[in-house]
């Protein structure tokens, strides 16, 4: 009789499996945890999967199940991306690809807005000087919690909204950091491209706080990232 295979995920969930299916690729990690698992006296191994989430991981045995590795997903899922970071994790390349392939096909949109308060300092002769250094007070993120989860990561404060679910939009979290080119560069690296910017002062004329021997003008700018 073939090994049982029992997955303890997150969330107090666990899946029945086989062995035939967890080492249907040899070099993934459910292999490797499974030669360093011990067989119960009930004849069931264990394998401790608790930093996991369990919706995602049964979706990835299916896969594995199924002759064709098809994912036979719900019509109303949209994770696709921690789906994708959940195959990573396990190393299935083969998966990996085909998830891809299958997000590229549905063609769901994903939308992510930076916007940010800033200010701008010159001396008193105007532009003719050089421009001392943009300061930007917080770098603040629009978008669907999944999303922004995924491109940004740890960097990713997430303020009152961190319990929030993942298929919700929130406009209420910003970034650790306040490095703009770094937020750009978190959204190129996830396939977003830019769509819009805009920027503008927060009165008709620009506002002036005279300082020492400087000037600086504040003003606000938002830049729209979507991808495909």
């Amino acid at each position: 009789m073939e090994d049982i295979i029992l997955l303890l995920c997150a969330s107090n969930k666990s899946i029945l499996t086989t062995r035939k299916v967890i080492t249907r690729y040899p070099e993934c990690l459910f292999a490797t945890l499974l030669q360093e698992a011990g067989k119960e006296e009930s004849g069931i191994i264990k394998l401790n999967c608790l930093e996991r989430d369990g919706i995602l991981i049964r979706h990835i045995m299916n896969a594995l199940r199924h002759p064709q590795e098809i994912f036979l997903l719900p019509d109303d899922f949209s994770n696709y991306n921690l789906l994708i970071e959940e195959i990573r994790h396990w190393h299935l390349d083969n998966l990996e690809k085909q998830i891809v392939a299958l997000t590229r096909s549905n063609a769901i949109p994903s939308s992510i807005l930076i916007s940010y308060h800033g200010t701008l300092t010159f001396g008193k002769q105007g532009f003719s000087t050089d421009v001392n250094f943009r300061k930007i007070h917080r770098i603040l993120v629009s978008g669907k919690m999944s999303d922004c989860r995924q491109v940004f990561g740890d960097t990713l404060n997430l303020g009152r909204d961190g319990d929030m679910g993942e298929d919700r939009y929130t406009s209420r979290v910003y970034l650790k950091h306040t490095f703009l080119e770094q937020a750009f560069d978190y959204l190129a690296a996830n396939g977003y491209s830019l769509i819009t910017a805009s920027a503008h002062t927060p009165a008709p004329n620009a506002y002036t706080q005279h300082k020492d021997e400087q000037e600086c003008y504040m003003h606000y700018s938002q830049f729209t990232f979507q991808k495909l």
